[in-house]
């Protein structure tokens, strides 16, 4: 029988109050706040949990405004199990909650959390604090010095990293689409590049050169964990890149998706552009969505590219491009 516990030590499963059925992977305590967006955290511009981990609300804690209990704990969505869980309380773009009850349930009918996935608020899903010290094996959650990624917290804190070009909206889906044209990858470098804005990243995957336009809290945790947030088979990831203000155009989304042992790099071109006669700055404080609902679409999105290759590659070639980078001759933040 699971039994609710403030401080599990060691890696453990949120599992259902009625059922007992797991409805996450398994997840260890945050080591360090600073993995964290800080409150408030930028909208839509960096996921407010970190992947493989859980965080429990301060007491008195606000989320979108309102009290965190009864579901205090924090997780990021690719944690979750999805064949377990449901949703309710659908929004205009997505999911959430407008008094904070339960959206989130059990497949048994449990009412076990509350999702928010919605263009107006910070997505995030928080579940009640009912856990399951152990997990299940077969999911491998790194067990980390709480030390080394502290230190490598305060090497890297200080490092300016590029922001968003004009705006970065994410979102998840329930089911992550199939790309047909995934392949094998005979050769992968992943580099961390400092330009006028900051450091950014780039993946060079069999000649072809990709920016991966991840959120500055998402690159500081990808190289404090020594690992890039890769999604669940479930659920889908997408980051969308725009071009820079003279040309507001969407030209690619991207993710990190898993499949089975494997993990797959999905590009996407896009082809959106937006009229003339709206003010630049306007539509860049809009959400993506809104954006590209008054724009105009100039074709079909080009085909989705994919490259497959095992996460021991991608772990490989990340803990290449971090050793390759010194912080002390990057950009430091302002």
């Amino acid at each position: 029988m699971a039994t609710t516990q403030n401080e599990p030590t060691r890696r453990a499963v949120l599992v259902c109050p009625a059922c007992d059925a797991s409805l996450t992977a398994p997840l260890r305590a945050v080591p360090d706040p600073r993995l964290f967006a800080p409150p408030p955290a930028i909208r839509r511009q960096g996921l407010r949990a970190t992947q493989g981990f859980w965080r429990r609300a301060e007491p008195g804690e606000l989320s979108q405004g309102l009290p965190t209990h009864p579901f205090p704990v924090s997780i990021h969505p690719h944690d979750l199990l999805v064949h377990q869980v449901v949703t309710s309380s659908p929004g205009c773009c997505g999911v959430f909650s407008e008094d904070g009850s339960a959206n989130l349930h059990c497949r048994c009918g449990a009412p076990v959390g509350v999702l928010i996935d919605e263009c107006v608020f910070d997505l995030e899903v928080r579940l009640g604090a009912l856990w399951r010290v152990g997990g299940d094996d077969e999911v491998r959650v790194d067990e980390l010095a709480d030390d080394r990624v502290r230190r490598s917290l305060d090497r890297w804190s200080r490092v300016r990293f590029a922001g968003p070009p004009v705006s970065l909206d994410t979102s998840w889906d329930w089911t992550a689409s199939e790309v047909p044209t995934s392949r094998e990858v005979e050769h992968l470098e992943l580099h961390l590049i400092a330009g006028d804005d900051g450091v950014a990243v780039h993946a060079v995957v069999d000649g072809r050169a990709i920016a991966l336009p991840l959120a500055p809290i998402d690159l500081l945790r990808a190289i404090a964990l020594e690992r890039l947030p890769v999604g669940n088979e479930g659920l889908a990831l997408r980051y969308d890149l725009l071009m820079s203000l003279r040309e507001n155009r969407v030209v690619s989304s991207w993710g990190l998706l898993r499949r089975g042992k494997d993990v797959e790099l999905v590009e996407s071109p896009a082809s959106t552009t937006y009229p003339t006669g709206f003010d630049i700055y306007e539509l860049a404080g809009m959400p993506l969505a809104e954006a590209r609902a008054i724009g105009v679409v100039i074709g079909r999105e080009t085909e989705s590219r994919g490259w497959r290759f095992s996460e021991a590659a991608l772990l490989r070639a990340w803990s290449a491009a971090i050793a390759a980078c010194e912080p002390e001759r990057l950009p430091a933040s302002e």
